[in-house]
């Protein structure tokens, strides 16, 4: 299996389609997964000859191209950046999908540091899931920390250790708002 493509193990060929700008979005077709899934939008940062593998490795990752080697990316912030603009344009693919909204949500919180915008998205998963314990739980720590609502956090708090008793990340994000 050496020298082989990680997406040749699904048959999917990859497509480069041009957007506006500079943007390029990057999908594969297969019938046993999606029809057609996006993989990644990501600004082309490379040479306009630049092949498709370039192209993936510039984008958003773990400092690893599809070979193994490791990239050298200028700085984080772009990377962040792409993965702001991936989420976004996959919340507005699937806007009721709870899981990829309190994903969104974390990023936002604990990459961007933008906790009021996390709150917003907290928010939008909890209304289309109800009752994740982890979505709950990190709702509630961001009313703490944004607004300083104890009384609030506190009810959010116990309707996440109703949901998900026996799960270690909501009690010790509850036992952490307790010390503070």
């Amino acid at each position: 299996m050496s020298g082989s493509h990680p997406l040749d193990l699904f048959q999917c060929p990859l497509n480069v389609e041009p957007l506006e700008g500079d943007l390029k979005r990057l999908s594969f077709s297969t019938e046993k997964l999606f029809s057609k899934m996006p993989l990644v939008l990501l600004k082309q940062e490379a040479s306009p000859s630049s092949t498709d593998e370039e192209l993936v490795t510039t984008g958003v990752g773990d400092g690893v191209s599809i070979s193994g080697e490791s990239i050298d990316h200028d700085h984080e912030a772009c990377g962040n950046e792409t993965m702001d603009i991936y989420y976004q344009g996959m919340i507005q693919t699937y806007p009721g999908d709870a899981l990829l909204l309190a994903n969104y949500a974390r990023f936002l919180k604990e990459v961007r540091g933008d906790g009021l915008k996390a709150e917003e998205y907290c928010e939008r998963a909890i209304l289309t899931s109800g009752g994740d314990g982890n979505v709950l739980s990190m709702y509630g720590g961001l009313v703490w920390s944004n607004h300083g609502d104890g009384a609030r956090a506190q009810t959010y708090f116990d309707r996440a250790l109703q949901s998900s008793p026996d799960d270690c990340y909501v009690m010790a994000s509850y036992a952490r708002f307790l010390w503070e």
